[in-house]
């Protein structure tokens, strides 16, 4: 069973969130809130001097109102769209190695630690750890991958049962290309290991945690295992959750082992092999996404599926960037994900601030790229003027012909976008940018602002996890699971500056300012559904 707060909540002060759009926080200052002991919010609106009678209605004495200082803010949770918690033990490690291969990251860090989860002692301390970490760091629910292993699994919700962290999970699933000392021996065993641990999360009776079928990824899963695990998810009404499209090694892999019946493909996509299994669904959240195609995405919205972005492990391992942006304008949902240990931080701060990071790289090479394609019509729009207008002798022809090609980029493709790193290249191209309306409005439409990446740490990872009538902002009849935010913290990782006589600063910037330079120092409080967790 779960714990219950037992008792209500209520705090008046700054509640800050994401309830509309992306790129919008609303601030909501001098409001009162109040939690009832279920872990609900049942009560929000501006405080008044008159609000003895409504808090005593809900059975909270006024003298127990929390009042936060002005530099404290509660915040929802973060979300964690796609962690690894068996490999939160080596977070940190094999950021130098390639996903697959005998020497890559799977083989050498991967499946050799998840395989040490067949000690459910040694589970059980990895899972402890993992748990309490993102609690403290405020992610207040967590979209989990585990191991093969039913006993481990059923180990990591006995463990989120006890510290209070709202989760997704099951049983991992892959019978085929794994190493022999880590693999179900049959997708007739995988199956029956997850609904195993299907049966045993929903035993718990805990609302909080949410059971999911989790095919490792297409590669390591036959067919049947797919078509098992789709139909598993369809009876009982389960949560997907796996990996899509992460890599270049691992998007041809799956085309070797699913070829494609039409002659123009070399092979099936992750989407179109998913989405014949029945696991491109509503309820299906896909990390990395950095190779998907234009009609993956398209396939992808139209199931109502959703993916996790996971910027910070896509620099060491996706081959390219996940354009969040374009995303969400398909209509695709989007989730925020730290995919420990593949990125090496566990914290959801770290996440947001490395999407936003992401969207500026694609800013980046669309600059370079667009300036390129734009230098490069320019110049032959001249060469053509020129060969009009101009009535010049055969040699004068060929020298100006020469001069041109010196001057003409090279129709090298990456070896051009690399020549900016010379100042003189550098200054054209910028030049360019500006004098180019169309080039800077196709670089700026990749753009993430901090608030766009709070929204996919909260309301965006709430509806990518089929939650978005639970968590992910404040109201009414929401689970109250929040971050007490102290920005002023003495000792903290960044300072709050101000004149004397100086009013305190604005709620966003103090928000701003947390999550670009802040840490778990300024969590000063945790809750998942009304429970303290930290």
């Amino acid at each position: 069973m779960e714990a219950l707060p037992q008792q209500c909540l209520a705090f008046r002060g700054t509640l800050l969130h994401t309830p509309g759009a992306p790129g919008s926080v609303q601030v909501l200052t001098e409001h009162l809130i109040v939690v009832d002991d279920q872990g609900f919010i049942v009560h929000l609106a501006p405080a008044s001097d008159n609000d003895s009678a409504g808090l005593q209605a809900h059975g909270v004495d006024p003298a127990a109102v929390r009042v936060l200082g002005p530099l404290q803010f509660l915040l929802p949770g973060f979300i964690d769209a796609h962690a690894h918690a068996p490999q939160y033990q080596y977070c940190g490690v094999g950021t130098d190695l390639p996903l697959i291969g005998d020497a890559g990251w799977l083989s050498t860090y991967a499946f050799p630690t998840e395989a040490s989860l067949a000690d459910e002692a040694h589970a059980r301390a990895v899972y402890d750890a993992c748990v309490k970490r993102l609690l403290r760091l405020g992610t207040t629910t967590a979209n989990y991958f585990t191991t093969i292993h039913t006993g481990a699994c059923k180990v990591l919700a006995d463990v989120l049962l006890q510290a209070g962290q709202r989760a997704v999970l099951g049983k991992v699933c892959m019978d085929q290309h794994s190493p022999d000392f880590y693999t179900d021996a049959s997708a007739e065993e995988s199956l029956q290991g997850a609904l195993e641990v299907v049966q045993y999360i929903k035993s718990l009776n805990c609302s909080r945690l949410l059971p999911a079928v989790i095919p490792r990824f297409i590669p390591t899963c036959s067919q049947q295992l797919l078509a098992g695990l789709g139909q598993m998810a369809a009876q009982h009404g389960l949560r997907i959750h796996s990996h899509i499209s992460e890599s270049l090694d691992q998007v041809q892999f799956t085309q070797q082992l699913h070829p494609s019946s039409s002659s123009s493909s070399s092979g099936s996509s992750d989407a179109q092999v998913y989405d014949a299994a029945g696991l491109l669904t509503a309820k299906s959240i896909f990390a990395h996404g950095t190779q998907l195609m234009q009609e993956d995405m398209e396939l992808m919205a139209e199931r109502g599926s959703a993916v996790a972005h996971c910027p910070l492990s896509n620099f060491y391992f996706g081959d390219g960037l996940f354009d969040v942006s374009k995303a969400l304008s398909m209509g695709l949902k989007v989730g925020l994900g730290t995919d420990i240990a593949g990125g090496y931080s566990p914290s959801m701060l770290q996440a947001q601030r490395m999407a936003v990071v992401n969207s500026h790289a694609l800013k980046a090479a669309a600059l370079m790229y667009g300036t390129w394609r734009a230098h490069e019509q320019q110049q032959q729009e001249t060469d053509e003027q020129q060969q009009q207008q101009q009535q010049t002798s055969k040699r004068q022809r060929l020298e100006q012909q020469q001069q041109q090609q010196q001057q003409q980029p090279s129709d090298r493709g990456p070896e051009q976008l690399q020549q900016a790193e010379g100042p003189t290249a550098g200054s054209k191209r910028a030049a360019s940018s500006i004098s180019n309306p169309a080039v800077a409005a196709a670089a700026a439409a990749h753009m993430l602002t901090w608030e766009d990446a709070l929204w996919l740490a909260t309301a965006g990872g709430a509806a990518a996890l089929s939650l978005q009538e639970t968590v992910s902002h404040f109201a009414v009849g929401m689970a109250f699971d929040a971050l007490l935010i102290d920005a002023g913290l003495p000792g903290g990782p960044f300072d709050v500056l101000q004149a004397a006589g100086e009013e305190v600063k604005q709620p966003l910037l103090l928000l701003e300012q947390f999550l670009n330079c802040g840490d778990d120092r300024n969590i000063a409080e945790v809750y998942v559904q009304g429970r303290r967790c930290v």
